[in-house]
């Protein structure tokens, strides 16, 4: 799913922390939840790893959508060319 998302063939979990999110929420249910159920690791582990998703996808969304940069993505028309050639 990831590979279809970022258009790269390989492209992991990794590549956007979603592992990262899902290893934090679980030590943070751990450490200071004093969570010890194998269910509850799951849930922390996707609840983390959708935060960090939720994350990217709002910090990599704001790119291009300020008012100094709508038009950078439109093809601009170049100037005319003649095609006339002078020759002596």
């Amino acid at each position: 799913m990831l590979q279809a998302l970022t258009r790269n063939p390989l492209a992991d979990p990794g590549l956007l922390g979603l592992n990262a999110g899902a290893s934090a929420a679980v030590v943070t249910a751990i450490t200071f939840f004093g969570v010890t159920s194998l269910s509850g690791y799951v849930w922390f582990a996707f609840c983390g790893a959708a935060a960090v998703g939720a994350i990217v996808w709002f910090l990599g969304g704001r790119r291009g959508r300020h008012p100094g940069t709508a038009g950078a993505r439109r093809a601009r028309p170049s100037a005319p060319r003649s095609t006339a050639t002078s020759r002596p």
